[in-house]
C-alpha cells in the first residue's frame, strides 16, 4: 500500500481544476463504496486490510487517484 500511495500523490495533481473535480464527482456516482474494491482490484491494488475485509482509512482518496490515473491526469 505504501508503494501505492507514493507512486499516486508524489504526482503533485492540482485538485483545484475542474478536471479533478469532475474526477471526484465522477467516482462518487460511478463507483463509491460498492464498486471501489472491484475498481482496483482490476488495477491491481487492494484496498482491503489485511486479514479484515475492511477497506482502508483513504480508500476514497486512492479511488479518486486511480480514476485521474485512468483518465491520463497523472503518470503512473
Amino acid at each position: 500500500m505504501e508503494r501505492v500511495l507514493t507512486g499516486l500523490f508524489s504526482a503533485c495533481p492540482d485538485c483545484a481544476s475542474d478536471a479533478w473535480e469532475e474526477v471526484a464527482d465522477d467516482f462518487d456516482t460511478q463507483i463509491g463504496r460498492a464498486k471501489v474494491v472491484e475498481f482496483a482490484l482490476e488495477r491491481g491494488y487492494d484496498l482491503r486490510r489485511a486479514g479484515r475485509g475492511q477497506l482502508v482509512d483513504c480508500w476514497r482518496d486512492i479511488g479518486i487517484m486511480l480514476l485521474a490515473r485512468d483518465r491520463g491526469l497523472i503518470a503512473g
